[in-house]
């Protein structure tokens, strides 16, 4: 998956000269003479770069800027094993790195070190989706170091899960909203590690072009209906807990009340809830979504 990703256009010249510090018309001379990638058109046929493009041309850049000519580079690029494939990490090479990278994070954080932490964030960027390092990398450590009791402290604990919960809240925030898609209402529980992944799942559905409100920590009626009677979503997302069931809690309710609102639902799987669940990945947040959007959910909000 995250494979397919590298080789997905997602860069336009301006973002891709300024990541790598050339000028646009050294990079449309790298491409017209050496060939060296072969950037994919959008829709109004403007040139647009994928992360293996972006890996490409740095490894060149970086070869310049240590004293070689673009044409030596070049000739040193070529000469890599299979012409490229050495530069696209494999997929046990990725996984290796996402567990290096987590635990550089989580050592980062053990030392109150910030400034690294979102060194090694931005350096993650270069090699997956941003929801892979929320899922893959922050969640993980999240749910991981409560299990430390012995060597880490409650002031390290309290430290490192409000640090990836807020950064996982400005993300969310930094996506612009494009309702392309329907208006979704998720909520959370007062656990914080639930709250991370609901806010993931936020995340998940805003980058897909959802119209997405969280709500934050509430499961009373009162407040959902007010939201719900003013946004008027098709879909309400949140997560199960041991303490309240949310099948027994919301599912009549919102069956009477508001009859066209979805619910879906993460955490434990039951029995009643079981077309509800949405499943633990995002392959299975995808399908489930697929098998509960039609035409008509889409129309609500064009």
């Amino acid at each position: 998956m995250e494979r397919e990703y590298l080789k997905k256009g997602i860069y336009n010249v301006k973002a891709i000269s300024k990541k790598l510090g050339i000028q646009p018309g050294t990079l449309r001379a790298w491409e017209r003479r050496y060939k060296i990638v072969t950037p994919k058109r959008n829709e109004v046929g403007h040139r647009i770069y994928s992360e293996h493009d972006l890996m490409v041309l740095k490894w060149l850049v970086d070869k310049v800027q240590q004293g070689f000519t673009i044409s030596q580079a070049v000739d040193l690029l070529l000469e890599e094993e299979k012409n490229l494939t050495s530069l696209i990490p494999s997929d046990g090479i990725l996984n290796l790195k996402k567990e290096e990278i987590q635990k550089k994070i989580f050592n980062s954080l053990l030392e109150f070190n910030e400034v690294e932490a979102e060194e090694l964030i931005n350096y993650a960027l270069s090699f997956y989706q941003v929801e892979t390092i929320l899922m893959d990398i922050l969640l993980p450590i999240a749910k991981s170091s409560e299990g430390i009791t012995k060597s880490i402290t409650e002031g390290q604990l309290r430290y490192i899960k409000n640090w990836i919960r807020i950064k996982t809240l400005s993300i969310y925030q930094r996506i612009p909203i494009r309702p392309i898609l329907p208006k979704v209402l998720t909520i959370s529980t007062s656990d914080e590690l639930d709250e991370l992944v609901i806010i993931i799942l936020s995340i998940f559905l805003r980058l897909r072009g959802f119209e997405v409100y969280y709500l934050g920590q509430s499961l009373d009626k009162k407040i959902i209906m007010t939201l719900l009677h003013k946004l008027d979503p098709v879909f309400l997302f949140t997560i199960e807990t041991e303490e309240l069931t949310v099948i027994n809690h919301l599912l009549p309710w919102l069956y009477e009340n508001f009859p066209h609102v979805k619910l879906g639902i993460l955490g434990a799987k039951s029995e009643e809830g079981q077309k509800h669940h949405l499943g633990e990945s995002m392959k299975e947040w995808e399908n489930w979504l697929n098998a509960n959007l039609n035409t008509n959910d889409m129309l609500m909000n064009s």
